[in-house]
């Protein structure tokens, strides 16, 4: 049964699909190149405290989550399709190491937080048991993989307003966000090498 949610999605990027001709791999793709620019642009931003640069880095960085947010609902839709001509399993490998990749190199500019090196140290571990699982199985998203990740995605926007957004209170609802994330980055790593 599909989720009304997931009919959604799924017909917005058909509809992408037939004006665009993208696959949910060149979405994957897209994702790692928008990486090292996002990163490179949010070390500006932090280093100069411009908050037009800001601006730009969260344009990016939200096409970069709008990327991985549609990249699932086209492979199963083309699926259902019977259109096979892209890899299902190279796919899903290539969608978890952008992730990792963009939540990683979004959070690296912020330094050395002990809570944001727990995170980039967990996300490096999935990102090495993802590449050496031995099946697609080993792979695939835990319920504490998918809650970290929405976590995560946040992150990064909520570190950057905090910025320029100089309040006692708003730091501790960040500071207090950052250690749900790392829960659920500490699980996620511990649930995957379970498997």
């Amino acid at each position: 049964m599909i989720s009304k949610k997931e009919k959604i999605l799924r017909k917005i990027t058909l509809r992408m699909r037939s004006l665009t001709g993208i696959s949910p791999n060149g979405l994957g793709f897209m994702r790692v190149f928008l990486t090292p620019w996002i990163a490179l642009l949010l070390i500006e931003t932090l280093k100069k405290e411009s908050f037009a640069l800001a601006i730009v880095v969260l344009v990016l960085y939200l096409l970069a989550v709008l990327t991985d947010l549609f990249d699932g609902p086209l492979a199963r839709a083309m699926q259902e399709e019977g259109d096979i001509t892209h890899n299902i399993g190279y796919g899903g490998v290539l969608d978890r190491v952008s992730d990792k990749f963009l939540i990683v190199f979004s959070l690296v500019p912020f330094g050395a937080n002990p809570l944001i090196i727990t995170i980039i140290i967990g996300e490096s571990l999935l990102l090495y048991q993802t590449l050496h699982a031995k099946t697609i199985k080993k792979k695939q998203a835990t319920s504490a993989g998918k809650t970290k990740m929405l976590l995560q995605t946040f992150l990064m926007p909520l570190l950057l307003v905090n910025i320029f957004y100089e309040n006692e209170v708003f730091a501790v609802v960040v500071t207090s966000y950052m250690t749900i994330t790392v829960f659920f980055t500490v699980l996620s790593v511990v649930s995957h090498y379970r498997k």
